[in-house]
Parts: C-alpha cells; structure tokens; sequence
C-alpha cells in the first residue's frame, strides 16, 4: 500500500478484477513473472478498499519486479525490492513515507552486500582454462539455481596448484571472496 490518496480503477473494455482477486489469481496461476504480467494485463484493475497498492513479483529464476499503477496505467519495474513509494519514474516518483524509503536504501544496501564464493580450479594447460571454467560456471549455476540461490555471485580463479587444508587434509574448490589468507596460502 502506498500513502497516496489516488486509487486504481482502470476502466477499459477488459474484465475487471480487484487488487485482492489479482493476487490470488496470480498465486494459482503464473508460474513467473511473465506469466504473472500477462495475466495482470488482461484485466482492469480496481483498489481494494480505495486504496493506492503496488505489486512485487518474483520468480524462481531470480528475476523480480514491481508493478505500480500511475493514472490507471500498469507501469513495470525491474527491481530487487520494493517497500511503500512508488519507484515508477514521473510525476509520482518517491510518493509515500519517509521511513519506506529507508527500509528501500537499507535493502539495497544489503543486496549490495551478495555474497561471493571464489570457485579455484587447476588445469593442466592454457587452453583447457576457457572450457574448464564454462562447465564449473554452468554447473555452479544449476546447483544454486536449484537451491534458489541464484543471487549468489561467484566466479572461477585458476592456481597453479590447490593446496589441501592442513586440518582437514582436503583441497578447497569453493571459498568465499573475503579469505584472503586461504587464497594466499595456496
């Protein structure tokens, strides 16, 4: 809900539908966020309770978006996150409280924050680097992807010899971004 005494009621020739019914029309049956669109934009979309709302949808790929409603049109955002102001460019830009932008900055700041994990890899010779890291890539990726961890961020760095842990005995493949002392001990 946004602060904002404006209230959405398009009124087109399409079948109308209240914010309350879109959600759990679009919880039974969008499986992402295309879906999810194309289903908002077959119909006209009314407040529930007069009131100014928007929508945050997202998906299991990672991608997610706002939907806000500025003078009865659906306008898209792609966006991480969303709190009560509008974040559509224009004349409503930044409407609602100040403690919404706040938690906005704050939760951006922290996505900003994603954790990194440093993937080492050796290879025998230079030209085996390129394929050997396209498959850690693409396999580090499904595997996150069905963690549902797809905002992880990480990245392959080949050494000329992976080193084994003295403690465990065993060589770290995966090491967050940070451990310098681990990097420079192998």
């Amino acid at each position: 809900m946004i602060q904002d005494s404006a209230a959405i009621e398009q009124n087109t020739d399409k079948s109308d539908i209240t914010t309350t019914t879109a959600i759990r029309l679009l919880l039974d049956q969008a499986g992402n966020v295309d879906e999810a669109l194309e289903l908002l934009g077959q119909y006209d979309l009314h407040g529930s309770m007069g009131m100014m709302i928007h929508f945050a949808i997202a998906d299991s790929t990672g991608r997610s978006v706002a939907v806000e409603y500025i003078n009865n049109e659906m306008i898209v955002i792609e966006t991480p996150v969303l709190t009560n102001f509008y974040l559509a460019e224009g004349e409503k830009q930044g409407i609602g409280t100040e403690q919404s932008r706040e938690r906005y900055d704050i939760l951006m700041n922290r996505l900003g924050e994603t954790p990194q994990m440093g993937m080492l890899a050796e290879a025998a010779s230079e030209e085996k680097k390129p394929s050997i890291e396209a498959e850690m890539l693409r396999q580090m990726k499904e595997l996150l992807r069905e963690k549902t961890l797809s905002y992880v961020q990480f990245y392959v760095r080949f050494v000329d010899e992976i080193l084994p842990n003295p403690a465990t005995g065993k060589k770290p493949l995966i090491v967050p971004s940070e451990k310098t002392e681990l990097e420079e001990a192998v």
